[in-house]
């Protein structure tokens, strides 16, 4: 994205708001690094952090429900609702991925010190 196009998407955004934004706009990543992966992972692990996004969502719902006769009040809930089911979605996702790994590292080192220490390593099943 060009530098122009960036600074204007900025202005508008602090006209917006009124206040400069609480992140300046900049051209998004098109994947999400592991360091942003780990974050998410870490929302979901930290109950009070999960139990916090589950409930704005609950009230973004509730919210979007009571909101239906303005149509734009009740959009804007129900965007609110979606884009937090998407962040504990992808938290809970990354998550699992990360507690994955862990057991992976953990089995294989469990298996590479029975090795090293002159035990059999046991027969695979198939």
């Amino acid at each position: 994205m060009k530098k122009d196009i960036v600074k204007t998407i900025n202005e508008v955004l602090k006209e917006i708001d009124g206040l400069e934004p609480l992140v300046e706009f900049k051209e998004p990543m098109p994947e999400l690094s592991q360091e942003m992966l780990y974050g998410l992972a870490q929302i979901y692990t930290i109950k009070g952090f999960r139990d916090y996004l589950q409930n704005s969502y609950l009230k973004a719902m509730k919210n979007a429900a009571l909101s239906s006769d303005n149509e734009l009040l009740g959009s804007f809930f129900k965007g609110r609702a979606i884009t937090i089911k998407e962040l504990l979605s992808k938290a809970k996702k990354s998550y699992e991925e990360f507690e994955k790994v862990t057991r992976l590292k953990k089995n294989a080192v469990k298996e590479g010190e029975k090795q090293e220490s002159g035990q059999p390593e046991r027969e695979r099943v198939s």
